[in-house]
């Protein structure tokens, strides 16, 4: 479980975050404090030790900047998120260089900071992994530190090349070499396998390569949790001696589903950024490809866009809607079969999947990161999954209300003002056609007719009254011109409206 803590001098803002962490219920977070600026969070701190800790840059008495420096001097081990304006992203440069992960412009949206918060708290797990994996006593071995120091690089959007070179002047790593390169070992089994036979592989690199002359190998695990390499070798080494020895890992360790995905062979250690980010990029695609084999930069030609089509959409609302679940598996072939993945970007892939999960409303925490499969069929049967339970849960709501009924009763309390299926649709929680269809199947007329007439019945009443005008009943009921009124009251009751109030006050005779 995780503490918060919000910073900002202005209350509104303290108490507007603190207002949507709340409804973002996250359940990881389990307390929240809030400081009026700088010197007062410092003062908390004391007492209150956060784990993760959101401020804003530009407060009186003790700045954002400021803060962050006596922060830092703390060592507290917190994650920083910064909150910034427009015309801030200055500050928000200097406090990246002072150890800030992530930042957040305002107005903070609630879906952003449901990311940031879910990024910073799956750092902290990961550290906290790899603080206990291996280590009972909590102290780190030296890949684990590698790995911290390493991942708060990666993770860094403002990091630079030099940022990069000074974590390994830092760490001792020597980078003699004048190339280097990146490789990421994923196991198609699961994160769940993954602590049996990385410390195994890990070891085996140190044991191979800690002493040559010609090439270094530093073994890593990245956020994902994966075995990452970084290799840095002489010029000896080409790009098939970098492959050979790879796809000797992969026969060694033939017992372990590998997929190991090589970026490109950078000429200078002036990019090591480049060389890591090659790597991620061919990881993304890991899922194209059988285990026990691997994949580098060539994996990225010729790929196209994905485009999730208008007519999509609109066939994944009705078909949840409908609970029409035969059309499901053919839906996610469309665009994640296999012919499809190898087709086009991940990229483009993974907005139509977040697009996806949007539309049916799938409780983000309960969302799987799209580049986290290792294998396709995986992918689609999760997708699958998730719309079964979307539709097996409303179609337990319909039963459990009727949307029908609501809707009548929506009909009797909004008679007298502009009534559209639309937003009546909408407030049933159902789709325009859907609702469409199951109105007339249910109740043997459209859904306009039965506004029409409720209407009439209405007006019907209120001219059985003493001394009541026709045209203010008409003008109650929407309609400006009383000719229509009449056309449609007499369509449903066989006479007009003045020659019914005529017959309702001329006494029967006896």
């Amino acid at each position: 479980m995780y503490k918060l803590l919000i910073v900002d001098d202005e209350e509104v803002v303290r108490e507007g975050l603190k207002d949507i962490i709340l409804y973002l219920n996250l359940e990881q977070i389990s307390e929240i404090e809030t400081a009026n600026d700088g010197i007062d969070a410092i003062e908390i701190l004391q007492s209150y030790e956060p784990h993760i800790i959101l401020t804003d840059l530009n407060m009186p008495h003790l700045g954002g900047i400021s803060f962050i420096e006596k922060l830092m001097a703390l060592e507290l081990g917190c994650k920083l998120v910064v909150i910034s304006g427009y015309d801030e992203f200055h500050l928000v440069k200097e406090s990246f260089k002072l150890g800030v992960t992530d930042y957040l412009l305002k107005p903070v949206h609630t879906d952003e900071l449901r990311e940031a918060l879910c990024k910073m708290m799956a750092s902290l797990e990961y550290e906290l992994e790899q603080q206990n994996q291996g280590s009972t006593e909590k102290n780190l071995s030296w890949i684990d530190k590698i790995s911290r120091e390493i991942n708060s690089v990666i993770g860094n959007v403002e990091a630079t090349a030099t940022t990069y070179e000074e974590v390994f002047v830092r760490l001792q790593l020597p980078l003699p070499h004048s190339q280097t390169c990146v490789a990421i070992i994923t196991s198609t089994e699961g994160q769940s396998t993954i602590s049996s036979w990385t410390s195994m592989l890990a070891q085996y690199f140190l044991a191979e390569y800690g002493e040559e002359e010609s090439i270094n190998i530093y073994p890593f695990y990245n956020w994902q949790n994966d075995l990452a390499l970084w290799i840095n070798a002489d010029s000896s080494y080409t790009t098939s001696k970098v492959d050979k020895l790879l796809e000797e890992t992969i026969t060694i360790f033939s017992d372990i589903p590998m997929i190991i995905s090589r970026g490109e062979l950078i000429s200078s250690t002036v990019s090591l950024k480049d060389a890591y980010s090659s790597s991620y990029e061919c990881w993304k695609y890991k899922l194209t490809v059988r285990p026990h084999t691997m994949i580098d930069e060539r994996v990225l030609q010729g790929k196209k866009e994905a485009v999730f089509e208008a007519d999509d959409v609109k066939k994944l609302i009705e078909m949840i809607d409908m609970s029409n679940k035969n059309n499901v598996i053919p839906f996610i072939q469309r665009y994640f079969g296999d012919e499809q993945l190898k087709q086009y970007s991940m990229d483009s892939l993974k907005q139509i999947y977040d697009s996806i999960l949007q539309i049916i409303s799938w409780h983000p925490n309960e969302k799987r990161d799209f580049y986290l499969f290792s294998q396709g069929e995986k992918l689609r049967i999760y997708l699958k999954t998730c719309m079964f339970q979307t539709i097996d849960a409303r179609e337990h709501l319909f039963k459990s209300y009727n949307v029908i009924e609501i809707a009548k009763r929506y009909v009797q309390e909004h008679l007298l003002d502009e009534i559209n299926m639309a937003i009546v649709a909408n407030y049933c929680n159902v789709s325009y056609h859907y609702f469409s269809k199951m109105f007339k199947e249910n109740t043997g007329t459209t859904f306009q007719d039965y506004v029409t007439k409720t209407r009439m019945e209405y007006a019907k009443n209120a001219l059985s009254g003493v001394n009541v005008k026709i045209n203010e009943v008409a003008v109650a009921l929407g309609y400006s011109n009383p000719k229509n009124f009449t056309r449609v009251f007499k369509n449903y009751y066989g006479v007009g409206p003045k020659s019914y109030q005529t017959t309702i006050s001329t006494p029967k005779n006896k």
